[in-house]
């Protein structure tokens, strides 16, 4: 299973490497937001502020960065895929991409935000490792849901606006979690004062993860 996971991640690796143009376009969608951001905003931005408009910024990047896919597998490709790999393969493959994709973009979010807005002065160099972290586990949450959330809206037929219904309240929660981690690191406090809000995300990740898992088979089976 894990080999055959290993494939077919690698095969959307190269797909997303040969067309370049996708990716360069979610970057600068990226690049451009936070610039646009930095010039309305001239004053150094409270933590809050900070927070809110560098999330809204990576959930819609990782949304577009995402919303492709499955879109590789038009055309009958599915039918086949079908035949060659169990459900379960091509969930796991699709979300551990997705969640590459949208670390990715958060990452480059953050490093943007670093570079033109600074950062709070109450940040420290050790709550920069910890937003780090924060990072990927925020990748590998939204990785996954965005990826059931396009394999739902690919077997519909409507995909763009079958995501859009569906991926706005569905992330929700796990938003609400990361905003309410990140202003915590960014105010410099101590670890003790938010692992268990770092523990409640990693357990939302591994929720959305077993329950993708159990649901996928049946969806891609229709």
């Amino acid at each position: 299973m894990l080999r055959d996971i290993y494939r077919l991640l690698r095969k959307e690796i190269q797909q997303e490497l040969s067309e370049q143009n996708a990716t360069l376009v979610i970057l600068l969608y990226v690049l451009s937001s936070v610039y646009v951001t930095y010039l309305c905003f001239t004053k150094v931005l409270s933590i809050s502020t900070w927070n809110a408009l560098f999330w809204v910024i990576v959930l819609f990047g990782a949304f577009n960065a995402t919303l492709r896919v499955f879109d590789k597998e038009q055309g009958g490709k599915d039918l086949f895929l079908s035949q060659l790999v169990a459900p379960q393969v091509i969930y796991w493959a699709k979300a551990v991409f997705a969640s590459l994709l949208s670390i990715v973009v958060a990452g480059i979010g953050f490093a943007c935000f670093v570079v033109f807005m600074g950062l709070p002065s109450e940040t420290t160099l050790a709550s920069v490792a910890w937003f780090g972290l924060l990072i990927l586990l925020a990748g590998l949450g939204l990785g996954a849901l965005l990826a059931l959330i396009n394999g739902i809206a690919f077997k519909s037929g409507n995909s763009i606006g079958m995501a859009s219904i569906l991926g706005l309240p569905l992330s929700m929660p796990l938003v609400i979690l990361l905003i309410r981690i990140s202003t915590h690191i960014l105010a410099g406090q101590p670890i003790a004062v938010f692992q268990k809000y770092f523990l409640s995300l990693l357990a939302l990740d591994l929720i959305i993860l077993v329950l993708a898992s159990l649901l996928f088979p049946y969806l891609w089976r229709d």
